[in-house]
């Protein structure tokens, strides 16, 4: 049985190069996101009182950074041995918030870099155990957006502080 997709037009398309593609397409939004570049967030900043803007995208720079590095072993291995789907989910939503980007279903499905029915699971799984917080769209009652709970996010900026280190500093992940 084949994997590969058909367009409209009758175009056949490899699912693994679509895999690839959104792979692609989720480390450009999270660098843009990263950067400050993406202006998709409704809203101002979602920011810590005591945290000014610089210290919120160095943080998720330095989470960014981490994931190009882990899609990095991928290519150079070439398996689908390093899947982590609720990892890269929460790491993208602790990103993004530190951004002030919010995160649609649909973009945290590319965000965790498994089948989206996979994905969905995992997003369930986590919203039910109160790890995320979904949220409708009052404007669009088709999409909901997801974000960290409050207690989850201050964990992980702990654990990101404590071992993903700055870039130039002794053991700085070099991910691009």
């Amino acid at each position: 049985m084949s994997r590969d997709l058909v367009t409209p037009s009758g175009e056949r398309i490899e699912a693994r190069a679509l895999g690839r593609i959104a792979s692609r397409l989720s480390e450009l939004a999270a660098e843009c996101a990263a950067l400050g570049l993406d202006q998709g967030g409704a809203g101002p900043p979602i920011l810590s009182a005591s945290r000014g803007p610089h210290r919120a995208s160095d943080l998720a720079q330095r989470v960014h950074s981490y994931l190009v590095a882990r899609r990095a072993r991928g290519a150079v291995l070439e398996g689908d041995w390093f899947a982590d789907p609720a990892w890269d989910l929460l790491l993208d939503l602790f990103a993004a918030r530190r951004v002030g980007r919010r995160v649609s279903i649909s973009s945290a499905c590319i965000a965790a870099h498994v089948a989206p029915t996979t994905a969905l699971r995992w997003i369930d799984k986590l919203v039910e155990e109160g790890a995320l917080v979904r949220e409708d769209d009052p404007a669009d009652r088709r999409r909901s957006y997801l974000e960290l709970a409050p207690e989850l996010a201050r964990r992980l900026e702990q654990w990101i502080e404590r071992h993903l280190p700055e870039r130039g500093r002794p053991g700085h992940i070099a991910a691009c």
